[in-house]
């Protein structure tokens, strides 16, 4: 017999990710999102000029879902999480990977758990192409480095690029109360 939780006893927990940093992870492993891509998006630049990116995701194989970019689709994916009735929990990617220890806890209390008195870091890669990751993943080390720096964070990103991330994640309330919000200047 196949085990069937029930619903409500699930409590969704979604890390969300800034979406200039989202963007290109998505670059890297699509799953089943599929965006428009120019000879730019076969290079770092991708996913430049991120106002072309159309996306097709597929959340089941026959009724596929449609968004005018990469933007329009982070903000719609978190969105439904946001707006959401039911309860749930939304962690910031960062806050795992800058602060893992405090914000597991946090976590674990939340739920009406204990944590260990032992924290264990992970450091190693934690994705692998059995898990459908097939581009390049990184490590901790190697994701410090790279959302550590805004210049990294906008590396490759145009002016306009930033101005239509934050035009378009922006009219989420999320991307504001996470700290994404930037100036383009």
């Amino acid at each position: 017999r196949r085990f069937r939780p029930d619903p409500l006893s699930i409590l969704p927990v979604v890390v969300v990710k800034d979406p200039t940093t989202w963007m290109k992870s998505m670059c890297r492993n699509q799953y089943e999102c599929r965006f428009r891509h120019r000879p730019s998006h076969r290079s770092a630049a991708c996913p430049s000029p991120v106002k072309e990116t159309q996306t097709t995701m597929r959340y089941q194989p026959t009724k596929p879902s449609f968004y005018d970019s990469l933007p329009h689709f982070w903000r719609a994916w978190n969105g439904e999480y946001l707006n959401s009735t039911a309860p749930r929990l939304l962690i910031r990617f960062e806050d795992l990977l800058w602060n893992s220890e405090e914000t597991i806890r946090k976590v674990c209390t939340c739920v009406g758990g204990r944590p260990l008195r032992r924290f264990s870091q992970a450091h190693g890669v934690s994705k692998d192409a059995r898990l459908g990751h097939v581009g390049p993943v990184n490590d901790r080390a190697k994701a410090l480095r790279l959302y550590g720096s805004e210049a990294e964070r906008f590396r490759h990103y145009t002016r306009e690029d930033l101005e239509y991330v934050r035009d378009v994640a922006g009219a989420s309330p999320l991307f504001r109360a996470l700290g994404y919000d930037f100036d383009v200047d």
